[in-house]
């Protein structure tokens, strides 16, 4: 039987500069992300230099760490596999200086298509974002 590596275990080539999860990008959002065998768990830091409007983290940043953790959950579910459509709805804006916490998982799964949902969360609970995938 084939067993999946944890997800920190896999180096796909190249990947080390991904600008949402590469090691090696002081550019990149540097995600730290897990598998805990049903879900996707991504940690990141909402630097200054992501900065939309004052203060606050911009959507395209907050929708790319969501994107990536929506991606290895799809690849953790048997997919190798691009993002089709991705549906946010955003219910506050996002304070730079934090660290969030990403939780996602497949809620859906056909031979063509994973759904996943997702909840962006900080040490506050005030501070959360829902999003879906396909």
């Amino acid at each position: 039987m084939y067993t999946i590596p944890e997800i920190r275990d896999i180096e796909i080539e190249g990947s080390s500069q991904c600008f949402a999860c590469g090691k090696d990008n002081p550019a990149g959002l540097n995600l730290e992300i897990e598998w805990n065998g049903e879900e996707t768990r991504a940690v990141f830091e909402a630097r200054e230099m992501f900065q939309g409007g004052h203060g606050w983290l911009h959507g395209g940043i907050t929708t790319c760490a969501m994107d990536e953790a929506m991606t290895w959950t799809a690849y953790r579910a048997g997919a190798q596999n691009v993002t089709a459509r991705i549906n946010v709805r955003f219910r506050k804006m996002v304070p730079l200086g934090k660290k969030y916490i990403i939780t996602c998982r497949v809620t859906r799964k056909t031979s063509r298509i994973i759904e996943t949902c997702l909840l962006y969360t900080s040490p506050s609970p005030r501070d959360r974002t829902r999003s879906r995938m396909p």
